[in-house]
């Protein structure tokens, strides 16, 4: 079902090219070979550089929850660069010349893959891309060296026509777009008859109403502005943000500051949350960050999608399942959420 969903947005998005071409060629082209859409833009496809290493598992728990867990863990000691100076300051200026690994700061540092078909049917979620970001991005406090972990629930192919016109250092996407697919990174999904909320992202997830951040492939940057920190000595402890494109959810990433296990030799972080008018059932629910003897462990948990349980021993009815999909849109929001602060013990 996810899977066929994603070809669907994929083929509408492919022929929203087409608007004003001369010939439909080079869209068949793509129709009869995937293989054909350009993916360098995701950079490095395998997670070697950092030793990185995924683990996928299921289990049911007494209270008949059906949990899945995605376990990563990666050795940060090989991250491309040092870290950058923190605020955009220094080294992290704009138009300050290359790093250590030749490129400039800002620019992306990209590993990705892409995970098994079971875990795609399990989970919705389609591939991971890590990237060490020795400068941060915005906003505020988040402007220092951190680890992005992105989940992201669409396919590889349809972020290749996630494109914008871009300005500022770091590139984000230009507010007044030229094109329809750049316009549409600016899309939010809002809810007709509950505006104020967007579905599928957490109680109070929100673009910055001043200076929206939308990056090329990466989609319209969404969080809490309550959460974020005024300045980067503030911020310590991982934390997630969300990506939308086009109206629609396409990532989860969490973030890992280096100031979180730089100089420790354990330390560890949870943290969970809930969705407004949650529709994509996959969506990771809690995580987990440990940092030990010089490795990153981190684990992402989330429910199994309804049309899957029967991974947990549990017989499926999909037209139930295609009932409580269509009634959950209409549900109330919930309207609390749980952060468990960082547990500290410092060897």
């Amino acid at each position: 079902m996810i899977r066929s969903l994603q070809w669907s947005i994929f083929i509408v998005t492919l022929a929203s090219l087409s608007m004003g071409a001369k010939s439909f060629n080079s869209i068949n082209l793509l129709f009869e070979s995937i293989d054909d859409v350009d993916l360098s833009f995701l950079g490095t496809p395998n997670l070697t550089q950092y030793d990185g290493k995924l683990d996928f598992s299921v289990e049911k728990r007494e209270n008949d929850e059906c949990i899945y867990t995605i376990h990563l863990d990666f050795d940060p000691g090989r991250k491309e660069t040092p870290v950058g100076n923190d605020g955009f300051e220094g080294n992290c200026a704009s138009n300050t010349g290359n790093a250590t690994d030749g490129k400039p700061w800002h620019a992306h540092r990209r590993h990705w893959t892409r995970f098994p078909e079971h875990v795609v049917d399990i989970t919705g979620l389609n591939h991971l891309s890590m990237e060490w970001v020795p400068c941060g991005r915005p906003p505020l406090g988040l402007r220092q060296a951190r680890w992005d972990l992105n989940f992201y629930t669409i396919m590889p192919e349809y972020r290749s026509f996630m494109v914008c016109d871009k300005f500022k250092t770091p590139s984000v996407c230009q507010y007044n777009q030229t094109s329809h697919l750049g316009r549409r990174m600016f899309t939010l999904p809002r809810l007709a008859r509950d505006p104020q909320y967007l579905i599928n992202l957490p109680l109070d997830f929100a673009p910055d109403p001043k200076f929206p951040e939308a990056y090329e492939y990466e989609g319209l940057i969404s969080y809490d502005q309550k959460r974020v920190p005024v300045n980067v000595s503030n911020w310590t402890q991982p934390t997630f943000i969300m990506s939308t494109f086009d109206a629609a959810a396409v990532s989860w990433r969490g973030l890992i500051p280096e100031k979180f296990f730089a100089g420790k030799t354990w330390i560890r972080a949870h943290q969970w949350e809930y969705y407004n008018y949650q529709t994509m059932k996959g969506l990771p629910s809690n995580w987990t960050t440990l940092y030990e003897n010089n490795r990153m462990y981190v684990e992402v948990k989330g429910h199994v999608l309804p049309e899957a349980r029967s991974v947990c021993g549990d017989s499926v009815n999909p037209t139930k399942v295609n009932k409580i999909e269509k009634k959950i849109i209409f549900e109330e929001t919930v309207h609390s959420s749980k952060t468990k602060e960082a547990e500290d013990m410092v060897h």
